[in-house]
Order: C-alpha cells, then sequence, then structure tokens
C-alpha cells in the first residue's frame, strides 16, 4: 500500500503528529514607487499669504503584506526634507501640506480597514501618514498625492529639487 503524502507512520501503532510549517509572526512584504515623471512644481507666484495648490500630483503605488498578527497597522507615509535655496534661505516640510486620494486596488485577501486619507497634512522631517490601515492586509494600492505650500513660509530666492521620502511600512 503506498504511504500518503505527509503520512505519519508508527510502527508500535501510537499517534505520531506531523509538524506543519507556521506562517511567520513578523513577517512583512511591502513596496512603493512612484509615477514616472513625478515631480511636483510648486511655485507661489506673487501669492504673498495663504496655501497656494502645487500644479501637477504624484501616484504612490505598490504592494502591502502585513503579517496575520497585525496590530500595529500598515501605512504609506511621505517624509518631508528642507528645501535650501541658492542663497541662505530655506523652505522647511511643515510649510507644506498633503492630501492623499486612492487606496487599496486589487481587493482584499484579508479584510483591512482603512484610515483616513491625510487631507491637508502638514508635513515634517519625520514621516505623515499619507494612508494607513488596519487588520490583515494583502493588497496593492494606489495613492494620488497633492501638495499645496503656504506662501507666506516661501522667502523670494531661486530653490534646487530635493528629495522628499515616500515609505510603506507593514507591521
Amino acid at each position: 500500500m503506498p504511504k500518503a503524502k505527509n503520512a505519519c507512520v508508527s510502527p508500535s501503532y501510537r499517534p505520531c503528529f506531523l509538524r506543519l510549517p507556521q506562517p511567520s509572526p513578523s513577517s512583512a512584504t511591502i513596496g512603493v514607487t512612484s509615477s514616472a515623471g513625478s515631480n511636483i512644481l510648486c511655485a507661489v507666484g506673487a501669492t504673498v499669504s495663504g496655501y497656494v495648490n502645487c500644479s501637477n500630483t504624484a501616484t504612490l503605488s505598490g504592494s502591502i503584506r502585513s503579517t496575520t498578527l497585525d496590530v500595529g497597522g500598515s501605512s504609506v507615509s511621505l517624509t518631508g526634507a528642507t528645501i535650501l535655496g541658492s542663497g541662505t534661505t530655506s523652505i522647511a516640510p511643515s510649510a507644506f501640506q498633503m492630501t492623499c486620494t486612492g487606496g487599496t486596488t486589487a481587493g482584499a485577501t484579508f479584510t483591512e480597514t482603512p484610515g483616513t486619507p491625510a487631507t491637508n497634512a502638514r508635513l515634517a522631517t519625520t514621516a505623515v501618514n499619507c494612508q494607513s490601515w488596519t487588520g490583515t492586509v494583502v493588497d496593492t494600492y494606489s495613492l494620488i498625492l497633492a501638495l499645496a505650500i503656504d506662501a507666506s513660509k516661501v522667502p523670494a530666492d531661486t530653490y534646487v529639487t530635493t528629495g522628499f521620502t515616500a515609505t510603506a511600512t507593514a507591521n
């Protein structure tokens, strides 16, 4: 009689137990990419106060696979950077506000609960969530990132391009 795959054979007819692989409680797979040509142009022009919407947006997309025991949540965030002028001036990340729209796109394999996407969230040199989820997440996402800049915090100067960092995290 052929043996069944993964069968447990005990010559003394005592019970035996199969050891099955268990899912890792701490593994996570994450990814984030930005759309091609995703430089966002922000020009305040003659405006001296209030927020001015930047002229284009960027798409952040990727996939998240959190653990089956996810208690910390998963998120896509943006970390600002100080923009240096050609003189001695600079623009702090807090001069920018971020608004995100979109969310998961492939249909969740597991039920996750989306948080509220960022609306006029002030950027910082630490990560600020664009979108977050709680619960087990195995999904892809696509988020549209729009920025606005506070004209009163932009000293007259010529500014060079700088990089903000988009990060996806899963627990």
